[in-house]
């Protein structure tokens, strides 16, 4: 899977535009208070809305509209981050700390144990999460659950993840295809958003994940496989993924588009698509039950299937 991750990095002219503006990311995360990797991020999401010839020229009109953007908003990330870090309760451990436990979870940091609680997290809260905090800046209206890992008494979680009903048939179709498996659309739920927060515990979204899968098989006994979607193009290694025994099974497009001011937007919402060509993403799934389990822990990574830009487009 490491040979396919970097397969799918940011295409030349793009790699070439944050090699040239390293200073200008490093610069820019000092001045807003956050991460480099969220200035790198926001400015992969919206490099593609200009042409590959303005991208390589690294002109100063799309260097100023990139800072524009990632100023606007990564001031609004840093003002939600660092009021909903403090009901975290974070400050109690740093990413040294190990998290442990499979049905009672513990953080051990030298002689501290503290209790780590899976729970479900409000509606309104996830919708403040991913529409602030993810760096797709949106939240889902299909969620169906949000869970989520908070230490000990905190009101706000360190780590969640948000989850919808699967309606885009290409993604099930592919399933199918590679599996050999007959699911149906609404056997299938998809992991649509996850965020932590920096400086967690290394393993922290593993062990949700891992949560999340028990606890959609309670809460919606129907459900039989889980898929995701893992976008090398943004920066993620997948990690996190295989090691809560999510399978790659497909690869599909990926398009970007952004609203009148230039903005990226998720698809349903988009208004202008983009001018630079980008990788596509990996599909991954995991089973529920015991037959859909073994048949996508079988998959070869070899195996995998491709969706066509027809199928994607028909959704």
């Amino acid at each position: 899977m490491k040979r396919l991750i970097e397969d799918l990095r940011a295409p030349e002219p793009i790699h070439q535009f944050l090699e040239t503006n390293e200073e200008w990311v490093q610069t820019r995360a000092r001045q807003l208070g956050v991460a480099a990797k969220y200035v790198t991020t926001q400015a992969l999401l919206h490099l593609p809305y200009y042409s590959p010839e303005a991208i390589v020229a690294t002109t100063p009109d799309v260097l100023l509209d990139i800072n524009m953007k990632v100023v606007s908003l990564g001031e609004l990330y840093s003002n939600t981050y660092s009021r909903l870090h403090d009901d975290t309760e974070m400050s109690l451990v740093t990413s040294e700390a190990k998290l442990k436990g499979r049905n009672l979870l513990t953080l051990h940091e030298e002689a501290s144990v503290i209790p780590v609680r899976f729970d479900t997290v409000p509606d309104y809260l996830a919708d403040e999460v991913n529409n602030r905090l993810h760096y797709i800046h949106s939240s889902r209206d299909d969620s169906v659950a949000n869970y989520g890992l908070f230490i000990d008494n905190a009101e706000t979680p360190y780590a969640s993840v948000s989850f919808s009903r699967c309606k885009r048939g290409y993604q099930v179709d592919a399933l199918n295809k590679t599996t050999h498996l007959n699911l149906e659309p609404e056997q299938v739920s998809s992991m649509t958003r996850a965020f932590t927060f920096n400086n967690a515990p290394k393993n922290s979204m593993s062990k949700l994940f891992h949560q999340s899968h028990y606890q959609i098989k309670q809460d919606f006994p129907d459900i039989r496989a889980i898929i995701t979607a893992l976008n090398p193009y943004t920066g993620f290694n997948g990690g996190i993924f295989t090691g809560a025994s999510y399978t790659p099974y497909a690869l599909s497009p990926m398009e970007y588009w952004y609203d009148a001011n230039g903005y990226y937007v998720p698809r349903s919402k988009g208004i202008n698509p983009q001018n630079t060509e980008t990788p596509p993403i990996i599909w991954l799934a995991r089973g529920i039950d015991i037959i859909a389990a073994k048949a996508i822990e079988n998959l070869a990574i070899d195996k995998i299937g491709h969706i066509t830009q027809d199928e994607y487009q028909k959704g």
